[in-house]
């Protein structure tokens, strides 16, 4: 039996003949695929055997309800945003939208004759985002988010036989070498897959990617170094050109210098943001005037970001002197956090402190900071040119 808060609570339409048949369908689909699981040798089928289960539940539901039942695939860990009055503002547009996503979604995995997880999944995904922000527009003061694919998880209690099971201690030693297991298994995730600034971010496991890619279809052995380093070298050579080293490439517009400079590029996209597609847009002085000021651009930047008052990318001539006024404003803002730090819980603080740091590089011609905008609408998103 399915508890309220493992819903997705969303206002659906009343299910129509052919809706209903093909619920029924997918019911019979996965009912298979669940019986199957109850065989596998996949050390996590239990897991997915109760997935298939409140799944199974969830459209019986939906023939008993005669609307579309779906489990909430929120993650519990998942991020918090304060409804502030301005994203309570963006409420519409965004449901709007989701709301269409989930329209697409729902028509596509209806529309498959067999089970397909992915399918099912991004339902439930579209109609648990659609659930938060029918919440958020009721009055709601947080709005879940999450990023990527998201899976429907709950928790229950289950009681145990309190009854001892082994000798006097064997219990607590178990206990404990399970807790050492665990962190050490911890160690070496961190260790292998650990995020690093410098030595292991987004741009280096890029290239390393490719470069195991390139070493599986060359028959090289992935090790770095020796004769395995240049038959690598060689085999990045002769299908991309070159070879570009993750190690000496982990800043993303050095990448693409290097990228430029060693493969062969057949061609390059670029992706306007949503404050340069409205200058291409309109093209005059006044616009760009505009545009550079954060009080009078087409966007506001996201709440919770660095503070400061100029955009520099697109003014690289002047970027040092916008860069010192970013500054000074900046780290007057960080002064005034100082005062406001036992109202707002050091936001104002931080905010200030995060501008200034991202100010610095624009006084030595340098621009890192773009703007983030918390939500663009979707004529303001521009193609690829």
């Amino acid at each position: 039996r399915l508890r309220g808060a493992s819903l997705a609570r969303f206002a659906a339409e009343p299910l129509d003949a052919a809706a209903r048949a093909r619920i029924e369908a997918l019911r019979a689909a996965l009912l298979e695929a669940a019986a199957e699981l109850t065989a596998s040798r996949r050390p996590d089928w239990g897991e997915a055997f109760l997935l298939a289960a409140a799944r199974l539940a969830a459209l019986d539901a939906s023939l008993a309800a005669n609307r579309l039942v779906l489990l909430d695939a929120m993650p519990a860990h998942a991020r918090r945003l304060a409804v502030s009055e301005r994203r309570r503002a963006l409420v519409p547009a965004l449901l709007t939208e989701a709301r269409r996503d989930l329209e697409r979604a729902r028509d596509e995995a209806l529309a498959q004759a067999d089970w397909r997880e992915l399918a099912f999944g991004a339902l439930e995904a579209a109609a648990s985002r659609v659930a938060a922000l029918e919440a958020a527009r009721d009055g709601a003061a947080e709005l879940p988010v999450a990023v990527g694919a998201i899976l429907p998880e709950a928790f229950a209690d289950v009681l145990l036989d309190v009854r001892p099971a082994s000798a006097p201690g064997a219990t607590a030693r178990a206990l404990a070498a399970a807790r050492s297991a665990e962190r050490a298994h911890r160690d070496a995730l961190a260790a292998r897959y650990g995020y690093d600034l410098v030595t292991r971010n987004c741009v280096t496991e890029l290239f390393r990617t490719i470069d195991l890619a390139l070493a599986e279809q060359g028959g090289v052995a992935a090790a770095e170094g020796g004769a395995a380093l240049r038959r690598l070298r060689d085999e990045s050579e002769r299908r991309l050109g070159g070879r570009v080293d993750p190690r000496r490439s982990f800043v993303p517009f050095l990448s693409s210098r290097a990228v430029r400079a060693h493969w062969r590029v057949a061609e390059t996209r670029r992706l306007a943001s949503a404050r340069q597609h409205a200058l291409a847009r309109d093209g005059s002085l006044a616009a760009a005037l505009r545009e550079a000021a954060v009080a009078t651009s087409s966007f506001r930047p996201a709440e919770g970001g660095g503070f400061f008052l100029l955009y520099t990318d697109l003014h690289w001539p002047l970027r040092p002197l916008f860069g010192a006024v970013n500054l000074a404003a900046a780290l007057a803002r960080a002064g005034v956090g100082v005062l406001t730090l036992p109202f707002d819980g050091g936001r104002g603080l931080v905010s200030g402190l995060d501008g200034a740091l991202w100010s610095v590089p624009e006084l030595g011609f340098g621009n890192v900071r773009k703007g983030t905008s918390e939500w663009v609408p979707p004529e303001l998103r521009a193609p690829y040119e």
